[in-house]
């Protein structure tokens, strides 16, 4: 594509006036799934409430730069209860398909696709606090994309997903006409998704975006045998 999904040029971001979180980010995401990578501290969340939109917002802080977002942005948080607004999935989803889905027979036929999409038939009417963990993300992921949105962010997803799912979430995605996954984590594994793009955020400065191959040298030796870079026998006693 000519243009960018995502386009961020020296973006400052903080809190209520304190320190910095971001501090000077540039970066273009195009289509397809990108991995923003780094610890606890990194400035990974506040990146995705940079481009959501919500700093300044939902929450109470500055953003300076230039931030450019082509479509519309979903974020599921870390926190991802926060995300569910209604008492049971069924409501839940209707509620989010009511956004841009007219007509009872409709919305509700809908509502039972999406569903069975993200193994939510059984769930429907069970109260959303008697859902397991993985249950509740789960269909906080099928709220966001009930959206219709252009982007879907997702922070710190894999305590409780697998790649089947995330793999999923992206095809379902596409068939919506979304246009990019973003995923913020701090686990490894989270290089099996194969991105488009990976970013490297250090105490709250952009170290290095591009392929997996393009950051390899920054990565820690487990990271780099999770991605295929290294072998096991090349690093033995790399799971750190």
């Amino acid at each position: 594509m000519a243009h960018g999904v995502v386009s961020l040029k020296s973006v400052y971001a903080r809190y209520n006036g304190r320190d910095w979180v971001l501090k000077d980010v540039t970066l273009e995401l195009e289509e397809g799934i990108h991995v923003v990578l780094g610890g606890s501290g990194s400035g990974k969340t506040t990146l995705l409430r940079v481009i959501a939109g919500l700093i300044g917002h939902v929450y109470n802080g500055e953003v300076r730069g230039i931030v450019s977002v082509n479509g519309r942005a979903v974020l599921v948080p870390q926190l991802f209860d926060a995300f569910i607004l209604m008492p049971t999935p069924r409501q839940e989803l209707m509620y989010s398909l009511s956004t841009h889905v007219s007509g009872e027979h409709e919305l509700r036929s809908e509502t039972l696709r999406v569903a069975k999409e993200f193994g939510l038939t059984y769930l429907l009417d069970r109260p959303v606090h008697k859902l397991s963990s993985g249950e509740r993300q789960r269909l906080a992921i099928a709220s966001a994309l009930s959206l219709n949105p252009d982007i879907l962010m997702l922070d710190e997803p894999l305590a409780h997903l697998d790649k089947e799912m995330v793999d999923k979430t992206l095809e379902s995605l596409r068939s919506r006409g979304g246009r990019a996954l973003i995923v913020a984590e701090h686990r490894a594994k989270t290089l099996l998704l194969n991105p488009s793009t990976l970013s490297i955020l250090e105490g709250g400065q952009l170290k290095c975006t591009g392929t997996v191959n393009d950051c390899i040298d920054l990565l820690p030796l487990y990271h780099r045998v999770v991605a295929g870079v290294e072998t096991y026998s090349e690093a033995p006693g790399c799971l750190v």
